[in-house]
């Protein structure tokens, strides 16, 4: 009989089944009460990071965009985005009603008159607070947070919109969770992201296409459609996650 073994004995038999039950419980409440503080933590760390890069790939993208003009590429460049936002729509389903998008930012034009045209109840959240302060004064409501700690209740939308987001997650594992816990039953999971390295040093994940379609399924629920964008610089995927299981 091991030490382990011997030390439960003795407890059965010594502690009173009233104080065994007592004992666990505040162990219990001890555990939780730890893992949120921790969590709360983690949030917070991840919002002080996630600025400072949010800050940097403005400024890239800004310095990307002037050399697409000043290289006379400009209308191919804005062909392929409307191309791939015709795609990326035609996935949404009929019957949405409440949506959440991640990393909403100062919320693109294109995106907002499909929401407003389609009457859903639209939130925004970001990390950057600015950004939120304009698509506030564009009408929408929006909420300042991390997509590594959603905050708000279980089974609280229809839809999760991520469009270049995903990528931008320190913890990939617990985004997708988070996802899974705000999204409804049969919800939906609309995302794009980059299957191809760049040297944007807010992007955390790198994956091919194979590789994120292994990760989404496991953690986040049941692949509905993915298409891969080859005409798109970098290249990327989109595609649809439908919630079967809430376990």
């Amino acid at each position: 009989m091991g030490i382990k073994q011997v030390a439960k004995n003795l407890v059965k038999h010594l502690v009173p089944t009233r104080m065994r039950f007592l004992i666990r419980k505040f162990l219990l409440q001890v555990h939780y009460r730890l893992f949120h503080i921790s969590r709360k933590l983690r949030h917070k760390i991840t919002l002080s990071e996630q600025i400072r890069m949010q800050d940097s790939e403005r400024e890239r993208w800004k310095n990307v965009l002037d050399e697409i003009a000043k290289s006379g590429q400009k209308e191919i460049y804005e062909e392929s985005i409307l191309k791939m936002e015709q795609e990326l729509y035609a996935l949404f389903p009929e019957n949405v009603k409440t949506i959440l998008e991640l990393g909403c930012g100062v919320g693109r034009e294109s995106d907002i008159d499909r929401f407003r045209k389609n009457k859903y109840n639209y939130v925004g959240l970001d990390i950057y607070l600015p950004s939120l302060h304009t698509i506030k004064d564009k009408g929408e409501l929006s909420v300042c947070g991390a997509i590594e700690y959603l905050p708000f209740k279980k089974d609280s939308f229809d839809t999760v919109y991520a469009r270049d987001t995903l990528e931008h997650s320190s913890n990939i594992k617990i985004t997708l969770k988070e996802i899974k816990h705000v999204l409804k039953k049969e919800g939906i999971l609309i995302f794009k992201v980059p299957i191809q390295w760049d040297d944007d040093p807010s992007h955390m994940i790198h994956l091919g296409m194979r590789a994120w379609e292994r990760l989404i399924s496991k953690r986040c629920g049941e692949i509905v459609k993915i298409k891969k964008l080859n005409y798109l610089n970098p290249k990327a995927i989109i595609g649809c996650v439908s919630i079967t299981s809430k376990k």
